[in-house]
């Protein structure tokens, strides 16, 4: 069974593309759902990916602390955060490691760019932002612009590194990061991290096998969307679970019970339902 919205009467409910997210006074409960979406449009479910999805963010969390501190307090069920409460920053940080060629295959790129956008609402399209936008329209002081920007190559190189020591095919080509201020005015790296959904890799271990599947049939986030078959969904699982076992060096066991009841229970058990 596919885990495709939760409805906890806990705090403030936010219902994005891929996770809900339940706003407490200091804390967010994060439940990452299997919803897929693609052009900014939810596609339908596909097996284990929030699990899937969570569990990379937790370890990358882990790995990462050393450059940067993130959101992450602690991990009560497989597809569960619970998160410190920051002050988001409007802006999705991607960095580019390689460029796509005319005939669609990847140059890697001797320095990594990055290439800001904006964080759009429900139903609309981030757009590209320039540095100086930012600091002119004063989202960011320049100060912190360059700040992020040096945090978010180190975090990008970092993964990198790590991925291609799994095998040249599941190395980061691109990924995205978004960040916060914590309470004390620190940078925060917050929502997940060189997932399957945030990122691309060589071996299209990754949402671009979708994207691709869609494009080939005329679609681009306009007009009727395709019915996505079972044999495509099963494939992507498979291709997020290879990415999830060589990242993490471990099998890939779903959960037998992939349900809303599964995640009240471990939520009472570590104390946020009654």
């Amino acid at each position: 069974m596919n885990l495709e919205k939760t409805n906890l009467d806990i705090g403030k409910k936010h219902e994005g593309k891929v996770r809900d997210s339940y706003f407490l006074e200091d804390k967010i409960i994060m439940i990452t759902t299997d919803r897929i979406s693609a052009f900014d449009v939810v596609l339908g479910t596909i097996p284990c990916k929030g699990q899937i999805l969570n569990q990379l963010s937790a370890f990358w969390f882990g790995e990462t602390e050393h450059i940067i501190q993130n959101h992450l307090i602690e991990v009560p069920d497989p597809n569960t955060l619970v998160v410190k409460r920051c002050n988001p920053i409007p802006l999705e940080i991607i960095v580019r490691g390689h460029i796509r060629r005319p005939d669609n295959s990847w140059k890697e790129i001797e320095t990594p760019i990055v290439t800001p956008t904006t964080k759009a609402a429900k139903g609309f399209h981030d757009q590209p932002i320039t540095k100086e936008e930012i600091i002119g329209t004063g989202v960011l002081t320049e100060k912190e612009y360059e700040e992020i920007k040096y945090k978010a190559l180190e975090l990008f190189n970092f993964g990198k590194n790590l991925t291609l020591s799994k095998g040249e095919e599941f190395t980061l080509l691109d990924t995205k990061y978004e960040f916060a201020r914590g309470a004390d005015g620190k940078l925060v790296l917050i929502d997940e991290i060189h997932t399957p959904d945030s990122s691309r890799t060589k071996g299209q271990y990754d949402k671009e096998f979708l994207r691709t599947w869609l494009k080939e049939r005329g679609y681009s986030g306009n007009g009727a969307i395709p019915e996505i078959p079972e044999d495509v969904k099963s494939e992507l699982f498979s291709r997020y679970a290879r990415f999830y076992e060589a990242v993490i060096g471990t099998k890939f066991v779903p959960e037998k019970d992939n349900s809303e009841k599964r995640i009240k229970r471990n939520l009472r058990n570590a104390g946020y339902l009654r």
